[in-house]
């Protein structure tokens, strides 16, 4: 036993040859040469120090790279490695930059390599999109550098959305409030728009850790407190997150939820709905115009633009058209539905007057009016 264990120190220093190491780094090749620095920084840490300029000189961006680059950043050498990945090609920098925030989880040297470079690089921190790099690094210093950058950065579009999207994921839940103070605050459609995507980051939707349930549920909840002051795209921006977030229920409702002070007592949405129907009878000679007035429920399930879409069909199925049976010809139907439904019947109808005034230039032998009772019902 004596003799296997004094065996042990003498195979530890066969497997660490610290000088044979140094020599090999100037005989490694420029993809090679990254894991004999990183041999040697284990190895011994001095001797590593005084190689990496060597190291570093003649290393080549690739697979193994990013080790060696974790290895010089633990042993201090942060302005070589900053020199390095200054010199790469913008596509190689976006890749070693990219991989030093996947390395950043857990790993405090290289979170406080990453903030320092935000000191030392100043505007090419930015233009440089070396804060890409900060979405996974979840550590105090990088949360205030980017809860910083998202303040200053306002008046920069361009930055402040990159920015944004980054300080979301950091965050997570700590970013939700946020997020839905500068939408309470907006008025640019464009900003809501983006805003809205925002909540998904902060979510982690898609991150390999898994969804923040925390981040998940109060996104959700902002989404349809904000809801009624929503433009529609906006609107159909926020059922797009809503549904990437899981949350199918809230998605479906949330029409419904920008139009609840316009739901009636029946619990609907009623939109303005006028229905022209033309029968062109013995040969076109004589013209019968039949026209509807009325309305059209929904239970807050459709976008306006939907309700469009779906409202010829339900009058026809709805309404009673029987002009062009009588003359036995083919049915000719238009139908006009308001831009948004009203709150109210007077509202409504003075909408429905609106309409039926334009007609009013309409050529026909025999007009009939209906106001119908029954509203055209899409569910």
């Amino acid at each position: 036993m004596l003799s296997l264990l004094l065996l042990i120190p003498t195979s530890l220093a066969q497997d660490c040859d610290a000088r044979a190491l140094t020599k090999k780094i100037s005989d490694a090749s420029p993809i090679g040469v990254a894991t004999v620095f990183i041999d040697l920084a284990e190895c011994d840490e001095k001797r590593a120090r005084r190689a990496a300029p060597e190291a570093f000189g003649r290393m080549i961006w690739g697979d193994r790279s990013m080790g060696a680059l974790k290895a010089a950043i633990e042993l201090g050498e942060n302005d070589l490695v900053r020199d390095w990945i200054g010199q790469l090609r913008s596509d190689e920098r976006s890749s070693a930059v990219a991989a030093l925030g996947a390395a950043c989880a857990g790993n405090e040297p290289v979170a406080d390599f990453l903030t320092e470079s935000h000191e030392v690089l100043g505007e090419n921190f930015w233009s440089q999109r070396w804060y890409r790099s900060l979405s996974e690094c979840r550590f105090e210093s990088v949360q205030e550098l980017l809860t910083l950058a998202v303040d200053e950065s306002a008046k920069d579009r361009d930055r402040f959305l990159g920015v944004l999207e980054v300080y979301a994921r950091n965050l997570g839940p700590g970013a939700v409030e946020k997020i839905t103070g500068l939408l309470r605050e907006n008025e640019d459609e464009e900003l809501a728009v983006y805003l809205v995507k925002t909540y998904a980051d902060a979510s982690q939707v898609g991150s390999p850790e898994g969804q923040n349930e925390e981040a998940t549920t109060s996104s959700v909840a902002a989404i349809l407190e904000l809801a009624p002051n929503f433009s529609m795209r906006t609107l159909k921006q926020a059922q797009t997150t809503l549904l990437g977030m899981g949350a199918e229920a809230e998605s479906e409702t949330l029409i419904g939820t920008h139009y609840g002070s316009r739901k009636w007592e029946d619990g609907l949405l009623h939109y303005g709905l006028v229905a022209v129907e033309t029968a062109r009878c013995k040969g076109g000679k004589k013209i019968k115009l039949g026209v509807h007035t009325g309305a059209l429920t929904e239970r807050g399930h459709r976008f306006p633009a939907q309700v469009k879409a779906e409202a010829l069909e339900a009058t026809r199925a709805g309404w009673s058209l029987p002009l062009s049976k009588k003359c036995k010809v083919e049915q000719e139907l238009e139908v006009f539905v308001s831009e948004a439904p009203f709150a109210d019947v007077a509202a409504l109808n003075a909408w429905n007057l609106t309409q039926v005034e334009t007609l009013e230039d309409r050529v026909a032998k025999k007009r009939i009016d209906t106001a119908e009772e029954l509203p055209v019902s899409l569910d």
